[in-house]
């Protein structure tokens, strides 16, 4: 196969999920439909959620659940999901995962399939968004990311589908998109390599915000990735199984029986839209996350920028206001440093000039 299969724990606990999720408001932007949009920036630093058995609504109305499972795990409880302060704007939530050999997290608001009944019809594309942060060094083998789902009534009606989504293994760095899909004959839900091809997945940094998106057509089962580096944009038809009606769209976390410890990774500014086609990111966005990563971010001194084949002539650094902090003229190179060692904690933008466009990034100063 072309394709990884999911650990077999993965599936069994997505299977006995109930059909939840995201719900809150609706409004038009031209054409799409923003559905859903979190920055935590309202909510309260500490606990997200009531209870962690996904019965009680927390901090705007969020669920939150974790377990243990059968293996060693013993750190399950509300500490597990924790609004911070640190986020790429602002708050954030953070995420801590089993420290043993099994367990599961997962976050989400009910409401997801009445919510989407309401966008106006053409507008058959849902695009997830959100700012991802890998979290520090760590030996963690746990999966985490974001995942889209669905119901099978083809067979039963409480049956569920990963239709759409991301992992990220934080011992190796990797992160890859999940699509349920038909590779060659076989039905499951899979990894996908968002590098130059779906064998290769993409190699992220430590300690690094990043702005990642995934959307899946509801008429022809189609998903789309979106992010910095992604080569492989989407599979071909061929590949598509569905489509399958939305019942949730949740952070997750599953351990496999590899793990030892815990880690912590991070979510920020998540955002749900309907649209006729996949939008995914700005036009200045899809620049910049395709050509250039800029890491850590947050940081403290250093900022390495790196555009890979292209050919930086300088970088701008302007703060929330649009003024101008600094300029750096870079002699002909793909990779650049910016010290912003002098900087006052905050948000600001490096704008990249190249000898192709221009993208800009945020970065966070702490």
């Amino acid at each position: 196969n072309i394709f990884l299969n999911l650990a077999e724990n993965l599936k069994q606990i997505i299977m006995k999920k109930l059909l939840l999720t995201v719900a809150l408001l609706a409004f038009t932007f031209g054409e799409a439909q923003v559905l859903f949009t979190e920055s935590f920036n309202g909510l309260t630093i500490g606990d997200l959620g009531t209870d962690f058995t996904g019965e009680t609504p927390g901090q705007g109305s969020w669920l939150t659940f974790a377990n243990n499972g059968t293996g060693t795990g013993s750190n399950a409880g509300n500490s597990n999901f924790q609004v911070v302060a640190d986020g790429f704007e602002g708050k954030a939530l953070h995420v801590t995962t089993a420290d043993g050999s099994s367990g599961s997290r997962y976050v989400w608001q009910n409401g997801m399939p009445t919510l989407w009944e309401t966008r106006t019809a053409g507008n058959n594309v849902i695009n997830v968004e959100f700012d991802f942060f890998t979290g520090a060094q760590s030996v963690s083998t746990t999966e985490s990311g974001m995942s889209l789902f669905g119901t099978d009534a083809s067979v039963d009606p409480a049956a569920v589908r990963t239709l759409a989504g991301f992992v990220y293994v934080p011992s190796t760095r990797v992160l890859r998109g999940v699509q349920y899909l038909n590779n060659n004959g076989e039905p499951g839900t899979f990894l996908i390599g968002l590098g130059p091809n779906a064998q290769t997945p993409l190699t992220l940094e430590d300690n690094t915000w990043y702005r990642i998106g995934f959307s899946y057509d509801t008429v022809t089962g189609g998903v789309v990735w979106s992010g910095p580096g992604f080569t492989d944009a989407a599979l071909p038809p061929t590949f598509n199984i569905g489509p399958f009606p939305i019942s949730s769209c949740e952070v997750i976390s599953v351990t496999p029986s590899s793990n030892t410890v815990s880690t912590t990774i991070g979510f920020d500014n998540i955002s749900f839209k309907a649209a006729a086609t996949s939008e995914l990111l700005s036009i200045e966005q899809d620049f910049a996350t395709a050509n250039f990563s800029v890491f850590p971010n947050p940081a403290t001194d250093v900022v390495n920028v790196n555009a890979g084949n292209l050919v930086i002539n300088s970088i701008q650094v302007t703060d929330l206001n649009g003024r101008v902090i600094n300029t750096i003229n870079v002699n002909a190179s793909s990779t650049a440093q910016v010290n912003i060692s002098e900087l006052m904690t905050g948000i600001y933008f490096l704008t990249v000039s190249t000898d192709q466009g221009v993208g800009t990034s945020k970065i966070v100063k702490k």
